[in-house]
């Protein structure tokens, strides 16, 4: 029985992530957060959290943590496209809040949500980019 041929992925994961101890845990917690924010975008019946505020602001919000949070586990170059990948996520789930019939599409919302992976961008790229290992060094010392 013939095996699967292998492929050698860390040139990959080398050159566009940091170098992490716990780089399969980051990118799980990155999973989380983004299935929480599809879940958040596509569920009816109210809101997902507890928290009473602006809608837009709760766009702003979510896109934001998202921009920071993979900004501390890609590096600068492969983070554009990690933010593009969010971008194109969320006009997806607009798309799909439309089709479902219980949400609506909203033009501002994809704006909100723009304008927060643009902020957790600026902030990663002052100082907040690779946040995890500075996390690790202190809870792996």
């Amino acid at each position: 029985m013939d095996s699967l041929p292998s492929v050698d992925v860390a040139p990959i994961v080398s050159d566009t992530t940091y170098s992490l101890r716990l780089t399969a845990l980051w990118w799980i917690g990155g999973a989380c957060l983004v299935a929480l924010v599809i879940y958040g975008s596509l569920a009816t019946g109210g809101p997902v959290l507890p928290v009473t505020f602006s809608d837009k602001l709760q766009h702003l919000v979510s896109y934001g943590v998202l921009g920071v949070y993979f900004g501390g586990v890609v590096k600068h170059r492969a983070f554009l496209s990690v933010l593009l990948m969010l971008l194109a996520m969320s006009v997806g789930l607009e798309f799909l809040q439309e089709a479902g019939g219980q949400r609506q599409f909203d033009l501002v919302d994809m704006v909100f949500n723009a304008v927060g992976l643009a902020l957790g961008g600026v902030l990663c790229r002052f100082g907040l980019g690779g946040w995890c290992r500075v996390v690790e060094r202190w809870v792996l010392a």
